[in-house]
């Protein structure tokens, strides 16, 4: 350890309880500690916003919050400092589940001695600077990446945003954390076909290719690959999405004479790649579009591409044959009728 002070952030409204650990910490001579006490969890709050806080020491029940939300709140405000419980609450299930949600120790008072909470108070500061400095590789890693990573919860606010997807679509990760990926990118970042829109959906994986407008307008087409991301308990908080630029390698193929298919419908002749085009093109548009052609030429097939490539690829395509209803009954069938 160093000579620095360990600055405690003790958040207790029993005054016997602080006394008593302020003579535990005081009676270390090697290592100097620097008490903040805090009778309410407002107040400690304040402390944690203001930084300089090395760890905190937590009872469960204070005047302004009890049970577990006091650890939920201290935990969300101060994520990178680490948490020991220290409370009079003896509940085996209660530490168990703090533990799982991020705490460093649970501790009982009364069961404890001085030389028991210096050894917590230790571990869990060398602990929580292992796993940020875990958290710091891997976040290098995955800015090394050529893929881009994108990270939200079930609210779709952005958790994670590398390198490699600030290059993609213009925005910086500055710009992105802690929004809703809805309101920083044009349409959302997976526009007509995102999963996270009225509530949160059960898959595996999903993969698809998407357009996603860059901030200096531009229509990029990225592939994409999509997982859940879920807690301990197997419950989806989010999802991770990795994706790639593939605008350049489509144009490629498209000079070359390589793209066999688009949307369903096969074809590498200019012409149908002209029509790929003006699919793509069409399917942004929000006006009615005509689609004209002999019988057997695939005007279903240019309709459901359309659709499938619009903004309202998450909605039912309907096709009605017009040509098989009664000219009387087309209307009724279209806008239905009062009798």
């Amino acid at each position: 350890m160093s000579d620095k002070p360990i600055t405690v952030l003790l958040v207790e409204d029993n005054q016997g309880d602080a006394r008593l650990i302020c003579e535990m910490l005081s009676e270390v001579k090697d290592v100097p500690f620097k008490l903040k006490l805090a009778e309410h969890l407002s107040i400690g709050l304040e402390y944690l916003a203001a930084g300089d806080i090395d760890i905190v020491l937590l009872d469960l029940s204070l005047p302004d919050s009890q049970g577990f939300e006091t650890f939920s709140n201290v935990h969300a405000h101060a994520i990178d400092v680490p948490i020991i419980v220290l409370t009079g609450l003896n509940d085996a299930d209660m530490a168990v589940k703090a533990v799982r949600e991020g705490a460093q120790d649970y501790l009982v008072k009364g069961e404890i001695e001085g030389k028991q909470l210096i050894r917590a108070i230790r571990y869990s500061i060398e602990r929580k600077g292992a796993e940020e400095a875990m958290r710091g590789n891997i976040e290098l890693l995955l800015d090394n990446l050529n893929d881009g990573i994108i990270a939200h919860d079930n609210q779709r606010r952005v958790l994670y945003f590398n390198r490699a997807a600030e290059m993609i679509t213009g925005y910086s990760r500055e710009e992105v954390l802690g929004r809703d990926c809805h309101t920083v990118f044009q349409c959302g970042f997976c526009g007509s076909k995102c999963f996270f829109r009225d509530e949160i959906p059960h898959f595996k994986h999903l993969s698809y290719v998407v357009d996603v407008t860059a901030k200096d307008g531009e229509q990029r087409r990225v592939e994409m690959s999509i997982v859940p991301m879920k807690d301990k308990n197997g419950k989806s908080v989010g999802c991770l999405n990795s994706f790639r630029d593939v605008t350049r390698l489509l144009e490629l193929e498209r000079r070359l004479g390589e793209i066999q298919q688009f949307a369903g419908i096969i074809g590498n002749h200019p012409t149908m790649l002209n029509i790929f085009d003006l699919i793509r093109h069409l399917a942004k548009s929000e006006v009615p579009v005509l689609i004209q052609g002999e019988s057997g030429t695939g005007k279903e097939l240019v309709a459901s591409a359309i659709h499938n490539e619009g903004n309202r690829a998450d909605k039912l395509f309907v096709p009605v044959n017009c040509g098989a209803l009664p000219a009387g009954t087309l209307e009724s069938e279209l806008f239905g009728h009062i009798r």
